[in-house]
């Protein structure tokens, strides 16, 4: 079984000895498509012979036949040939077109001029865990060497929302970096959309330096940002704000499942750190212990100021039967509603 490796690990092998097959997996979609153009340009060689050389499958349009049909023929005018299946929901797979799959992977000894890539989407593979991993990934572990995609950290987010600003002319600070990737969320797709408008807002207005006031004007909070607003105003018992929110996120069309287990996120997050802050840690100790931010444990810190243990232990148990109920019973968004105004 081939061990996981990172996406960093990815690139340096890809330079000097690429195996013949790759896994891509995990949440960070937005790097693994940055991965694969890499790839492209490392691997594809001569681009007057990419029809011949570089072959894209859509993962939507995957078969085994099609994918034995690229893998076949050799490479024109070079040593190897690189294909990629891109998006293949390989959770979506029956049991029997799974095992076609591998069987698809078995046979790349036979075509050993080939570098096959699959990319699947974050929602269309389940890995398991660390210490359990799923049959597939077991599976696909003995075929392939799985790579996996994990969402930046905070620190490495903001490095790289500063380049993203930079590449438009535009600068940013640290902090409002910082504060963009707090604001949009960890995920890259969108996160790079919204430094795109940030940008192309602030150099509309005469500006190179983006400010926070730009982030708050242009953007569009993320859905853990709206819950996390959500469910403080649920605690605080201000019923007019949280049904101003919930109308809010009822627009944008999320989902209230996600919206209740994101509330839930928020108040097990609270009791968290309600109980280290009853210890007497420090809020670094606190930050390292639940690996979190330190913006947003000041949030959360603030937040717990007036609020009791049995306040938060209450707000998870109403959490919990508004989540029942909502996948329970269909109702939408009336137990979140009735939540709210409980």
């Amino acid at each position: 079984m081939n061990p996981i490796i990172k996406d960093v690990d990815f690139r340096r092998e890809i330079k000097s000895a690429p195996r013949s097959c790759y896994f891509f997996f995990g949440e960070e979609d937005y790097l693994k498509n940055a991965t694969l153009a890499q790839a492209r340009e490392i691997l594809g060689g001569d681009p007057a012979f990419d029809i011949f050389n570089n072959v894209t499958l859509d993962g939507r349009e995957y078969t085994a036949d099609r994918l034995l049909d690229a893998l076949a023929p050799p490479p024109m005018m070079a040593d190897r040939k690189l294909v990629i299946v891109h998006g293949l929901d390989v959770g979506a797979l029956k049991q029997g077109e799974f095992q076609d799959f591998c069987r698809v992977l078995e046979s790349l000894e036979d075509y050993d001029y080939n570098v096959l890539i699959i990319s699947a989407p974050s929602n269309g593979f389940d890995p398991g865990s660390a210490k359990r991993p799923s049959a597939q990934l077991k599976a696909i572990s003995e075929l392939a060497a799985p790579v996996q995609f994990d969402h930046p950290t905070p620190a490495k987010l903001t490095a790289w929302a500063q380049k993203h600003y930079a590449a438009h002319g535009a600068a940013a600070s640290a902090e409002v970096a910082q504060y963009t990737v707090d604001v949009c969320g960890r995920d890259m797709f969108r996160l790079a959309g919204e430094i795109d408008k940030v940008a192309c807002y602030a150099l509309a207005h005469g500006r190179t330096e983006v400010t926070a006031r730009d982030v708050d004007t242009v953007t569009i909070p993320a859905t853990e940002i709206g819950a996390f607003a959500l469910a403080n105003a649920i605690s605080e018992g201000r019923r007019a704000d949280a049904l101003v929110i919930l109308d809010d996120m009822r627009f944008r069309r999320v989902e209230p499942v996600a919206v209740l287990g994101e509330i839930s996120g928020v108040y097990s997050d609270m009791l968290a750190v309600k109980t280290l802050s009853d210890k007497g840690l420090s809020a670094p100790e606190i930050a390292s212990a639940l690996k979190m931010n330190e913006y947003k444990l000041a949030r959360y810190q603030k937040s717990l100021r007036s609020m009791s243990t049995e306040r938060v232990h209450a707000l998870i148990r109403a959490a919990a039967r508004a989540d029942a109920e909502v996948k329970g019973s269909g109702k939408g968004y009336a137990p979140l509603e009735k939540l709210i105004c409980s």
